[in-house]
């Protein structure tokens, strides 16, 4: 079988197109889930800061969800860390979050440089003092909002 320039150059573009219809999916999916919260509308920056470090954005929201209602009780002094670090004190340094996207842009890399090997909202240990109380809650979150499984690996 001969592959010509051009039938390459097609199939590319047509998966490159599917991929990125996905990634709008994701993202639209997300905006549904999130509206009504003060997180509301940031699917696109949420998918891209999980497509960027390759974990599930819906992992992210849900962890805003069990950690802060989605956004409605974030840290008073960083109002854009609805993911509970630090236990919204001092201590460990949390940078100060000017938008959402430099949140979900620091979650994605935290979450994935501390736990690499992470494949489902369990595979958190120590994140929180009960880890498996806190999993299900996650995992609650996920499925409840955005009608997803607690996958971590994304896309």
């Amino acid at each position: 079988m001969t592959l010509t320039v051009a039938a390459i150059t097609t199939f590319l573009l047509l998966a490159t197109a599917a991929h990125a219809n996905r990634r709008s999916d994701t993202a639209r999916n997300l905006n549904h889930g999130l509206a009504g919260t003060p997180m509301a509308n940031t699917g696109y920056a949420l998918e891209a800061a999980g497509f960027r470090y390759h974990i599930s954005p819906y992992l992210i929201a849900g962890i805003a969800g069990t950690e802060s209602s989605f956004g409605a009780a974030s840290c008073r002094g960083n109002p854009y860390n609805a993911f509970g670090l630090s236990s919204c004190t001092t201590g460990w340094h949390v940078p100060y979050f000017p938008t959402w996207a430099s949140a979900y842009t620091f979650m994605a890399k935290f979450l994935t440089g501390r736990w690499p090997n992470a494949s489902n909202a369990w595979s958190y240990r120590g994140y929180a003092a009960c880890s498996d109380c806190w999993a299900a809650r996650v995992a609650y979150h996920i499925r409840a909002r955005f009608g997803v499984t607690s996958a971590v690996r994304y896309p």
